[in-house]
């Protein structure tokens, strides 16, 4: 389905009415009446998304101006610590380390050992094939 916009003039209109409904205390149903009058042609659904979208574009334009405090510690303050954000989603998922010092120790030894052993098998082979080569000669 393509995308349908509103000609500038038509949503700043539907806004406007949409907005002093809803500050009126007026219900979705009858904001959609009165903005089905000036132009919009939806759903409830769809005027509370326009609205919802439409306050999010307004915030996030970026043609205005920084805000300037009056105090220079509050700038500094502001800019040494900026809001941390709530982290969004699944928590993370904890995962249990074993403490290293005893394990590794254990392995290591055990590792240690193996090799030993297998080196000095070796090592005893060698020996034994050069001696019975020295005697053949």
């Amino acid at each position: 389905m393509p995308k349908f916009e509103y000609a500038p003039e038509v949503r700043d209109t539907i806004l406007t009415v949409v907005g002093e409904a809803r500050k009126n205390g007026r219900a979705w149903d009858e904001a959609l009446m009165l903005s089905k009058q000036v132009g919009y042609n939806g759903s409830i659904g769809g005027l509370q998304q326009f609205v919802r979208n439409a306050q999010k574009r307004a915030g996030n334009n970026g043609a205005g101006e920084p805000e300037v405090s009056d105090s220079a510690e509050e700038t500094a303050k502001a800019v040494a610590a900026p809001a941390k954000q709530k982290r969004r989603g699944r928590p993370a998922k904890k995962v249990a380390v074993a403490p290293a010092d005893a394990s590794v120790g254990a392995v290591q030894a055990m590792i240690d050992a193996i090799v030993k052993k297998r080196l000095s098998a070796a090592f005893t082979k060698v020996r034994a094939a050069l001696d019975e080569a020295e005697r053949g000669v």
